[in-house]
């Protein structure tokens, strides 16, 4: 929000400390839920780990649960976190990228496009944000809400977690935050030593023991345009800032209802997950303490106590009925009863099913009675179709990550640093052009990341002339085709930069050892785009100057290397007459008759003379 447009004063610091306050006490009605559902995905739930200090030791027997002291530990069927992390391998398949088209823009958009494409290509692979979006969409799996933010100081996008993440709840079911807080606890202190807002005081601190730990808070007040921050409660420093929305996108596994409150894939399942740690325990317990057989001896059967043995089995005495011939019996029970599995067996599959999961992506293995290849293809569109609403949250995500990344980044800082044939693109360009673009999502890549394969692939789309041959090594991608790459595309980058030089600054002159009909058709086709959309006339009067010059570069270039004139050809003789031998030497052909009508043959009596016998 620029300063002309600001209506409400900034709180004060008094004002900043309490509401700080007040929006972690309202968080602390969600801890005691996200601690249950941390320690169900981590260890299911057999201890309770605290999530709020990551400095907390491990109790005794962290990684065991018994039922009782003289018992194995109980196998732990996580059957939630099972399906957590096939949704979350589900949705990291899906990576897509920002494209921005210049749908209203002219010549000028059309550049900021191109240079905030290339901006978020590159960020997005520094950030490494495809594994920090799944990473929060796990936490939204897990707890309900994920979060990203986007540091403004820093121009960096980093996963919170969701108890970090202060805001307040009324003005979020209204659809408007107009104050938030990011929360930092045992925040090592040494990452500040290089922070522009930092005092005096706390230089020095960091100075005597930069090692120590701190609570630090970012404090955003949107509608007064002012971000505060705070060390241990204790206010440091403030900035303005001119955006008005959360510089904080949060994502839902299910949008709440009302309020900020939502259930998760572990709320949804928890008490199955108990019953399936219920008859898991049983299991252990029957496995645990019946014994692997017991064998009877009948008394009198003069057996040694100290021969008896139990570690395979238990042993008992029985008083034979009377003058029956008793034997030693040995008897293997059953653990427990069959139905026990049955019933495990169930929820689970019902688990998998109520949340949309088939087994063939849980774990691998193709279900029960599924043989051809038809079925199997079928299954995985059916499971495509369940996360489809999912599929399309998370790709939003990622979208209002760009946007809000567009909005809260300096205005004044430049989109990439100046280069070589770079122009310089500031962020508040970006902002104010923001009704003539649009802002799109496409896959990365829809090829395999296998290399044989995508060979196979990009083979096939050669045969079917859908890409032309010279950009084959593009798709590939292969390391070894870097630097073959490079040397395809010079040509091209060459030309749109000399185009673009001559559009925008007026400058004509350039090497003449580029190809000049390529520039020339370069230029031709700029110019068609320019005067169809109607755009500023001093960019349009460069554009046709420039073809000028280059046409007449071209007819120069021509008529250097045209081949000289060939010499003229020698004089042919005149052309006699055709003859004929005769007895005492050539003698002139007669002319064959001619039609009436037409002139008379050589040597042929004119029309109006008599012929005259030969005596």
């Amino acid at each position: 929000m620029a300063d002309t447009e600001q209506k409400v004063d900034a709180l004060t610091q008094e004002q900043v400390k309490r509401d700080i306050g007040q929006l972690e006490s309202n968080l602390g009605v969600r801890m005691t839920k996200y601690i249950r559902n941390y320690n169900r995905y981590m260890n299911n739930g057999s201890v309770k780990d605290q999530i709020d200090n990551i400095d907390t030791n491990p109790p005794q027997g962290y990684w065991w649960n018994t039922a009782y002291p003289d018992t194995g530990p109980i196998p732990m069927l996580n059957v939630l976190r099972s399906m957590v992390d096939t949704v979350c391998s589900k949705l990291a398949q899906m990576k897509v990228r920002p494209f921005f088209n210049p749908v209203n823009g002219n010549w000028r958009t059309r550049k900021i496009c191109r240079g905030a494409l290339q901006f978020f290509d590159l960020w997005f692979d520094n950030q490494h944000l495809f594994k920090k979006a799944i990473l929060s969409r796990r936490d939204s799996l897990v707890f309900e809400v994920g979060t990203v933010w986007l540091n403004d100081d820093e121009g960096t996008a980093e996963r919170i977690m969701p108890w970090d993440f202060l805001f307040d709840r009324a003005e979020f079911h209204y659809g408007q935050l107009t104050r938030v807080a990011v929360r930092r606890r045992t925040y090592p202190v040494g990452y500040l030593a290089n922070a522009d807002w930092l005092t005096a005081k706390w230089k020095a601190e960091i100075k005597r023991n930069r090692i120590q730990k701190v609570k630090l808070v970012y404090y955003y007040d949107l509608l007064g345009g002012k971000k505060s921050y705070w060390i241990n409660d204790e206010f440091v420093a403030e900035k303005p800032i001119d955006f008005t929305c959360s510089p904080v996108v949060w994502t839902f596994y299910s949008d709440p209802i009302k309020g900020a409150f939502s259930v998760s894939l572990v709320d949804d399942q928890y008490t199955s997950q108990t019953l399936v740690d219920t008859i898991a325990e049983r299991l252990e317990l029957a496995v645990e303490l019946t014994p692997a057989n017991f064998t009877l001896l009948p008394e009198g059967s003069n057996l040694k106590r100290s021969m008896w043995s139990n570690e395979t089995g238990a042993v008992y005495e029985y008083m034979p009925q009377p003058f029956v011939n008793a034997v030693p019996q040995v008897i293997t029970p059953a653990p427990i009863s069959p139905e026990y599995l049955e019933i495990l067996k169930y929820v689970i599959e019902s688990m998998y099913s109520l949340e949309g999961v088939s087994q063939l992506s849980a774990t691998s293995v193709k279900p029960t009675g599924i043989t051809s290849g038809v079925a199997l293809e079928t299954l995985q569109n059916v499971e495509s179709e369940r996360f489809e609403v999912l599929q399309d949250e998370h790709q939003n995500f990622l979208m209002r990550i760009t946007e809000t990344a567009i909005e809260v980044f300096p205005k004044n800082a430049d989109i990439l640093p100046k280069t070589v044939g770079r122009a310089v693109i500031k962020w508040k360009e970006v902002k104010e052009q923001r009704g003539l673009y649009s802002i799109q999502f496409a896959p990365v890549s829809a090829l395999s990341k296998d290399p044989q394969t995508k060979m196979q692939q990009v083979e096939k789309l050669l045969s079917m002339k859908i890409i032309p041959p010279d950009e084959a090594p593009e798709y590939l991608e292969f390391p070894d085709t870097e630097k073959l790459m490079s040397n395809l595309t010079a040509v091209e980058d060459v030309l749109e930069h000399i185009v673009e030089r001559a559009i925008e600054d007026g400058e004509f002159e350039y090497d003449l050892v580029v190809p000049g009909t390529m520039l020339e058709q370069w230029v031709l086709r700029e110019l068609y785009r320019l005067d169809a959309a109607d755009e500023d006339e001093d960019i349009v009067a460069n554009c046709r100057q420039f073809l000028g010059v280059v046409q007449k570069n071209n007819a120069a270039m021509a008529q250097t290397q045209a081949p000289p004139p060939q010499p003229p050809a020698p004089a042919q003789p005149p052309m006699q007459p055709p003859q004929v031998q005769g007895p005492t030497g050539p003698l002139p052909m007669e002319g064959a008759p001619i039609a009436p009508g037409g002139p008379p043959a050589p040597g042929a009596p004119a029309m109006n003379e008599q012929a005259q016998p030969v005596g």
